[in-house]
């Protein structure tokens, strides 16, 4: 016969479950950050890489956040370099305290390509002096990897080092990395009007409210269209017969950090920046960005679909802001001259639950319908769907991300 459990063995009992309990809370924070956190090491927020020691291939896509897939490749030359140093500038300071990583996809067709170790350190300019932040070691596979470690508070640039691959002899590979924290201070809505000289030309941009529009390029002849939230000004731009999304974060410095895309469904993206310029005679749009039916128009033609970054919401509301009005009078306008039916979808971001984001997305795609009949379009012509957090146009963990994602978008049927 067993002994029976004396009060103390059961409160001890009690005290090793609940340290359990904790423990297990723990790593479930270490696994999943909190939706208000940011990646800062994203291009989604502004971050670039300004220095590097190796070789890199395709080193950019380590701060592509996966959009649409996990499917963004790192690799790297050992040929000749014992390790891989690249330097990140994040667009402002930030308080970091955790690490994610999401290794190789390819450790079957290339036995000990994935990364085994790396090093993380932080630094007050691109050439340091470099202080540890955190050292981890990765397990194989594709299913992201949480590492919490002691706060590191005012991080503008950090330095990631490869230290080792599990053997393969030439190749390394990470898809993804993220550090997630939160920005030291909130610098409110900033101001993209004016001027700039962009990787691909001069660009001049025009806000009025949370809109921004303006075009760039050889005479003004492409245009970009989009919104304002906090330091981030993310729309479209058209270029010929191409339309993609685009995402700009204003730095500390006052410049642009910006990125796009081929197309709303390619989850590729590639840098494009910019800084203040004095000439304005550099560019001149000539009207051609105020002509924006033609765009939502030609937009519907040519590629059936178009994202309504004009159609803002409170948060949590599915109240259409008096500042939609000229977004939606052209939407109707383009839809009374083509005919046809079209779909109205809405979509959110993450925060809030599932159930929550889907019911707003339906109400947020019935207002667009119920504003287009009471202004002429038939109702008949008209269906809506709503698709909650499941359809992100980009991550979720930057206000820029978060921001894109609040959206409206109608396809012709």
């Amino acid at each position: 016969m067993q002994p029976t459990a004396t009060a103390p063995e059961t409160g001890m009992t009690r005290t090793l479950v609940a340290l359990l309990l904790a423990c297990l809370a723990a790593a479930a924070m270490a696994a999943e950050p909190a939706t208000d956190e940011i990646n800062a090491l994203s291009l989604y927020a502004g971050t670039r890489q300004v220095d590097h020691q190796g070789q890199p291939v395709n080193d950019s896509h380590l701060l592509n956040d996966g959009v649409a897939t996990r499917h963004s490749q790192f690799e790297v030359s050992r040929t000749g370099e014992p390790t891989l140093s690249l330097v990140f500038q994040l667009a402002e300071p930030y308080d970091l305290h955790r690490l994610e990583a999401v290794n190789s996809f390819e450790e079957d067709g290339y036995p000990g390509i994935s990364t085994r170790r790396l090093r993380l350190e932080h630094g007050p300019s691109h050439e340091g002096p470099w202080t540890p932040v955190t050292e981890v070691e990765l397990a194989k596979g594709t299913k992201p990897q949480g590492f919490a470690f002691p706060p590191v508070k005012n991080v503008r640039y950090l330095r990631v080092t490869f230290l080792e691959n599990y053997g393969e002899e030439r190749w390394w590979n990470l898809t993804e990395l993220a550090v997630y924290g939160r920005r030291v201070a909130e610098r409110g809505a900033a101001d993209f009007s004016g001027t700039w000289e962009t990787t691909y030309g001069f660009m001049h941009l025009t806000q009025e409210g949370e809109r921004v529009y303006g075009c760039y390029g050889s005479e003004g002849a492409n245009l970009v269209d989009g919104v304002v939230d906090g330091q981030s000004f993310y729309g479209s731009y058209t270029e010929g017969n191409t339309v993609g999304p685009m995402s700009f974060v204003m730095t500390v410095e006052g410049e642009m950090s910006g990125i796009y895309g081929t197309g709303f469904i390619d989850p590729t993206r590639y840098r494009w920046d910019a800084v203040r310029t004095n000439d304005a005679q550099a560019i001149n749009c000539g009207g051609q960005a105020d002509e924006e039916s033609e765009g939502i128009a030609d937009e519907l033609a040519n590629n059936g679909r178009v994202v309504l970054r004009g159609i803002l919401f409170d948060t949590g509301k599915d109240v259409i802001k008096p500042e939609s009005i000229p977004v939606l009078e052209e939407l109707a306008e383009a839809i009374r001259k083509a005919g046809g039916r079209y779909l109205i979808e809405g979509h959110t971001d993450n925060r809030g639950g599932e159930a929550f984001n889907q019911t707003l997305s339906e109400k947020r795609a019935e207002s667009v319908k119920r504003w287009l009949v009471e202004h002429g379009i038939d109702a008949a012509a008209l269906s809506i769907e709503g698709h909650g957090m499941s359809r992100p146009a980009m991550p979720n963990d930057t206000d820029a991300g978060r921001a894109a994602n609040r959206r409206v978008e109608v396809v012709k049927l």
